[in-house]
C-alpha cells in the first residue's frame, strides 16, 4: 500500500481519531481489521469506516474507506488505521495475554472532543516552535522617542515637499485640506410599500371619511425618478429579488393588465384582487409556470443571438424554423440586449413593467423585449398553435390586438418610454420574433381605465385588507358593495354544509361538486379551476 499523504495519517493516529479496532480470522489465515477514523476537521459528523485485509506477515492484501480518497484503496484514513496496529505491535502491546493487560492500548482515543480558547489552541508544530526559541535573538538598537518639537519638525517639512500627503491628514494642524473635498453621497431609498397604507382603524371610517382618505392617499402617493430608477436597477434579478415582489404589491403591473381591461370595476374578481394585494406564500409550482422559467434564460440567449448575427450558424436550440414577422428584423447594427428590472412610473406610481429584457439598437432605436415559452406547445410547435383561436398571435405572426398579452406590451412600452417591442415565442422546434409598435390611442384608454380600477378597487384592499383578513370593509360603501350573504361556486347560491366542495388552490374560490360534474373529490393534493388552468397554459 502507497499512500502519499502519510504525515496526514500519522498525525490522525497520534491525535487519538482513530478509535477501537476490531479483527476477524478467515478461514485462509488472513485479518481483516477495521476501526472508525474522526474527520480531523467536522468532528460532529458520522465518523469514516476504513478496513485492511493483510496476512500474518503484516502484507497488506487490499483495504476500503467510505471517504471519497478511499475508493482508490489508499488514503489518510487506512494510513491512521495501520500506524495504530504498527505501534501496538512494536511496542509488544499485542503480546500480552488478554487476562494481563486487558487491551488498553485499544481503548486509548478520543471520545469526546470539548472545545478549547483560541489562545490555548495550537496553530503550529513543535518543530517548528524549538526552532523559534533555539534561533539567536538579534538584538535591536533602543531609540529614544522623538520630542515634540522634532515631530512638528518632520511634519512641517513633509508638508512643504506635498501639501496633500495623506499621511498629514490624522493631524490636526494639516488636515484642513482634506476636509470637505467633495459632497457625502446621499444614499438612495426604496419608495414606500403600498402595503404600508393599511390601517385596522380605516376599516371602521364612515363612507365620507373613508372616501377623503383615498383621495389624500391618491394626491400624497409620489415616487421620484430617482426612486424609480433605483428601484429598477436592485429588481433585475426579478423573482429572485424579495424587492421586486415588495414593491410590486398593490400595483397593476402590464402582466395583470390584460386581466384588469377584461373585468369591470363594479363586480371585480376576488382572485385578481388577491393577486396584486396579497403576498403569496410561496410560488406556484405548476408545469406551464416552471417551464416558462426554465426556458426564458435560453429564449433571451436565442433572441440576442439573432439579433446580432441572424440565424446563420445557429447553435443553440431551438434548431428548427425561425420566424421574423413583419416588422422585425434580424443582424442589428450596434445592438445590445440587457435584463431589466421592475420600473414604476413616476407619473403614475400605482403602475408598473418588468420586460424580460431592454433591446437597443443605431438601427431600430431602444425597445422592450417580452419572451413567452407557451407550455402547451412546447414540442407541437408554432404552424399547430397558429390554428388555436386562443394563441396569442394571428396567422401572419402578427400579435393579436384582443389578446391580454398585447395590453401588457403596450404597458411595457409606455412605463420605459420606447415605441416598440419585440414580442418573442419560444418553443423546443421553433420560435418566432413580431414587432409591437408603439399604440397611444390604445395607451390612453387603457392608463384610463388601470386608473379607474386601481381607485375604487384596489385603493379600498390596500386600505383595509378586507379579503385578506376576510372581515366586511363597510357594507354601504358605494365603491365596493357587498351582498348581504356571502355566495361560492358558479352556481351563484351560498354554501350548502351537507354538499361536498373543493377549493381551488390558486384563486381560493370554491365550487360544488355537482356543478363541476364531478362524481367524487379530487385525490390530489392540489388542484385548480377551469379558468386557472386555462391561465396557466397561456
Amino acid at each position: 500500500m502507497e499512500t502519499y499523504r502519510s504525515l496526514e495519517a500519522h498525525t490522525f493516529f497520534v491525535s487519538g481519531w482513530v478509535q477501537t479496532v476490531y479483527h476477524y480470522t478467515t478461514d485462509a489465515g488472513n485479518y481483516v481489521l477495521k476501526a472508525d477514523v474522526r474527520p480531523s476537521w467536522r468532528i460532529t459528523e458520522e465518523p469514516h469506516h476504513p478496513w485492511v485485509a493483510i496476512k500474518k506477515d503484516g502484507q497488506i492484501i487490499t483495504a476500503h474507506c467510505d471517504c471519497m480518497a478511499g475508493l482508490g484503496e489508499s488514503c489518510s484514513h487506512i494510513g491512521a488505521t495501520l500506524f495504530k496496529l504498527e505501534a501496538a505491535v512494536r511496542l509488544g502491546y499485542t503480546s500480552s495475554a488478554c487476562t494481563d493487560i486487558p487491551c488498553i492500548w485499544n481503548q486509548c482515543f478520543t471520545k469526546n472532543v470539548k472545545p478549547s480558547e483560541i489562545s490555548k489552541i495550537k496553530f503550529y508544530k513543535q518543530s517548528a516552535k524549538e526552532k523559534i526559541l533555539s534561533s539567536k535573538k538579534k538584538s535591536k538598537p533602543s531609540h529614544e522617542p522623538p520630542s515634540e518639537m522634532e515631530q512638528m519638525r518632520l511634519l512641517s517639512g513633509l508638508a512643504s515637499l506635498h501639501q496633500n500627503a495623506v499621511g498629514l491628514s490624522t493631524y490636526k494642524e494639516y488636515c484642513q485640506p482634506f476636509v470637505g473635498l467633495g459632497p457625502t453621497p446621499k444614499k438612495q431609498q426604496l419608495p414606500q410599500s403600498l402595503r404600508q397604507l393599511y390601517q385596522a382603524s380605516n376599516a371602521c371610517l364612515s363612507i365620507e371619511d373613508f372616501n377623503n382618505l383615498c383621495d389624500t392617499t391618491v394626491s400624497n402617493l409620489k415616487v421620484s425618478k430617482e426612486q424609480a430608477m433605483y428601484v429598477e436597477e436592485v429588481t433585475r434579478t426579478q423573482s429572485l429579488s424579495t424587492t421586486w415582489h415588495d414593491m410590486r404589491l398593490g400595483r397593476i403591473t402590464a402582466s395583470v393588465a390584460g386581466e384588469v381591461l377584461h373585468h369591470t370595476k363594479n363586480k371585480p374578481p376576488s382572485s385578481l384582487l388577491k393577486k396584486i394585494c396579497v403576498p403569496q406564500e410561496k410560488s406556484l409550482q405548476v408545469p406551464a409556470i416552471d417551464w416558462g422559467r426554465k426556458h426564458e434564460e435560453d429564449a433571451l440567449y436565442l433572441y440576442s443571438f439573432i439579433h446580432h448575427q441572424g440565424n446563420s450558424n445557429l447553435t443553440t436550440t431551438p434548431k428548427g424554423n425561425i420566424y421574423i414577422a413583419a416588422g422585425a428584423k434580424s443582424n442589428h447594427t450596434n445592438g445590445s440586449v440587457s435584463k431589466c428590472g421592475l420600473l414604476i412610473d413616476d407619473k403614475r406610481p400605482f403602475l408598473g413593467a418588468t420586460p424580460d429584457g431592454i433591446v437597443d439598437c443605431s438601427c431600430c432605436g431602444r425597445g422592450v423585449i417580452e419572451i413567452k415559452c407557451p407550455y402547451k406547445y412546447r414540442d407541437s410547435g408554432l404552424q399547430s398553435a397558429i390554428t388555436d383561436s386562443s394563441f396569442s398571435l394571428c396567422k401572419d405572426y402578427s400579435l393579436n390586438c384582443q389578446h391580454k398579452y398585447y395590453a401588457q406590451v403596450q404597458l411595457q412600452m409606455h412605463v420605459y418610454d420606447v415605441q416598440y417591442a419585440d414580442f418573442m415565442i419560444w418553443t423546443t422546434t421553433d420560435c418566432v420574433i413580431s414587432r409591437v409598435n408603439r399604440d397611444g390611442v390604445f395607451i390612453c384608454e387603457m392608463l384610463q381605465k388601470l386608473e379607474s380600477f386601481w381607485q375604487e378597487c384596489i385603493l379600498p384592499e390596500l386600505l383595509t385588507r378586507r379579503l385578506e383578513l376576510k372581515e366586511a370593509l363597510l357594507p354601504e360603501l358605494p365603491k365596493q358593495p357587498l351582498g348581504p350573504k356571502q355566495t361560492f361556486c358558479i352556481c351563484g347560491t351560498s354554501n350548502d354544509t351537507d354538499s361536498d366542495m373543493v377549493g381551488c388552490d390558486n384563486c381560493n374560490e370554491w365550487f360544488h361538486i355537482a356543478c363541476l360534474k364531478l362524481k367524487r373529490l379530487p385525490r390530489s393534493k392540489t388542484w385548480y379551476c377551469k379558468t386557472c388552468r386555462h391561465t396557466m397554459k397561456q
